[in-house]
């Protein structure tokens, strides 16, 4: 639905559109006309590079105009700031300057809902126009959204003067989200753990904190071949001893890997990722957390055995503790486990995941059970704070079951929601669950 003029002049008194200078005769029926600023940028040369900054000059609009030339692109500003938080913005042309053949944007005429600055403009023509700064070129509209928006804060945010293109920016982000999918996308839970996918999945309907998966696959391309020719090797004296020497065994092992680091490229990507997230909520720590593709299988959770790493406040100590938690596949907890079942494999089978953490007051595990044709029990013990103690097994919790009615006091509140989420994780999951 487009905004009349009235209702744009009503939004510009309530705050809900931005537009500075604001001259209530450039108000049309649906739209609002504005003007061309007076500075101009040209790319210098023929061939641009979408991975590399392109060199470019920047020019000045007289008093007496300037002429633009048939077949080249002169990137420009609006004199106005433009843009608002509640609705989504569109631009094109006045009718009087296209029928003079003239193009103000070439294939970007939407804008993002919470972007305010000059807007550039892409003038294109197809006769020799003379341009005078001031002129009203163009007309923006504005339409009301429907659902809930994630506002801009992109690159361009709050833009002065016209901007040239910084889409060699983005390859470094784009390779970032290729390589650490987010939760919400679609995932092999091959490569990710079937714990990262089922949180994934999730995410589509409950509340999960935000996070994005580290791929078995990256982790493993940063071995140094040399370093996995001792692995092999550390592991087949394993299996040949049946791990009589266990504890000499992963002494090697330990050695072998002690010196794990990602590569330099991986390494760039997860911080351009970690940085993402880390802007997504300033104030929140992070954590690193296990998806071993064999945990939270339906044979074994393995819950435990491999390493996480909590409370990380900068983006180095993230990639540190990627490189920590993965080198825990070779700690003596997690080889016993797979000693145990005969598995000798030298190549590691874990996935990780960065996840924003969430600081508890109260945190636990709960789980669910059948209840016959009634709503599923569920089973709840909590401690003050973190639950590492807990799920390690050393500390012991306060416990709640469905079998008793809920307390009349906050924690009563408290524990009704997690008995909602878990009766909630059982039905799209089909069986009965735990959750942390």
């Amino acid at each position: 639905m487009i905004l009349t003029g009235e209702e744009i002049v009503r939004a510009v008194n309530s705050g809900e559109i931005v537009i500075e200078p604001f001259t209530i005769d450039h108000v049309n029926p649906n739209s609002y006309n504005f003007r061309l600023g007076e500075k101009l940028r040209v790319y210098d040369t023929d061939l641009l590079d979408l991975r590399q900054p392109n060199a470019y000059r920047e020019l000045t609009i007289g008093p007496e105009g300037f002429v633009l030339e048939p077949g080249r692109l002169y990137l420009a500003h609006t004199v106005e700031r433009l843009g608002g938080a509640v609705y989504a913005p569109t631009f094109a042309a006045r009718s009087s300057v296209a029928r003079l053949g003239m193009f103000i944007n070439l294939s970007a005429c939407l804008g993002d809902i919470g972007f305010v600055g000059q807007w550039t403009l892409q003038l294109f023509t197809a006769h020799r126009v003379r341009v005078y700064a001031g002129m009203p070129i163009g007309q923006m509209m504005w339409w009301k959204r429907h659902g809930d928006v994630d506002l801009y804060s992109g690159k361009y945010q709050g833009s002065t003067g016209p901007r040239t293109s910084d889409i060699h920016l983005d390859h470094r982000r784009t390779d970032a989200l290729a390589t650490f999918p987010r939760l919400r996308s679609d995932v092999d839970p091959a490569d990710v753990g079937p714990k990262f996918a089922t949180l994934s999945r999730l995410a589509h309907h409950l509340p999960v904190p935000d996070a994005f998966a580290v791929p078995s696959s990256v982790l493993n391309r940063s071995i140094d071949p040399a370093v996995r020719n001792r692995l092999e090797h550390s592991m087949r004296d394993l299996r040949a001893t049946v791990g009589a020497f266990l504890h000499e065994s992963t002494r090697e092992i330990a050695e072998a890997v002690a010196g794990y680091r990602l590569d330099a490229a991986t390494r760039e990507l997860l911080a351009v990722r970690v940085e993402e997230l880390r802007a997504s909520a300033p104030h929140s720590r992070l954590a690193v957390r296990s998806s071993g593709l064999e945990e939270d299988g339906a044979q074994s959770s393995l819950a435990g055995v491999h390493r996480s790493v909590l409370g990380l406040a900068d983006t180095e100590a993230v990639v540190e503790a990627v490189e920590e938690a993965w080198r825990s596949w070779f700690e003596l907890p997690a080889l016993l486990s797979r000693v145990r079942t005969g598995n000798f494999d030298a190549t590691p089978r874990l996935a990780l995941f960065v996840q924003l953490m969430v600081q508890p007051t109260l945190a636990g595990v709960a789980f669910t059970e059948p209840a016959g044709d009634g709503p599923a029990r569920v089973v709840v013990e909590h401690v003050d704070g973190l639950a590492d103690g807990l799920v390690a097994g050393v500390d012991v919790g306060a416990g709640y079951s469905t079998d008793t009615p809920l307390p009349d006091d906050v924690l009563g509140l408290q524990l009704g929601a997690v008995v909602d989420l878990l009766r909630d994780v059982r039905r799209l999951e089909g069986h009965e669950v735990d959750v942390e």
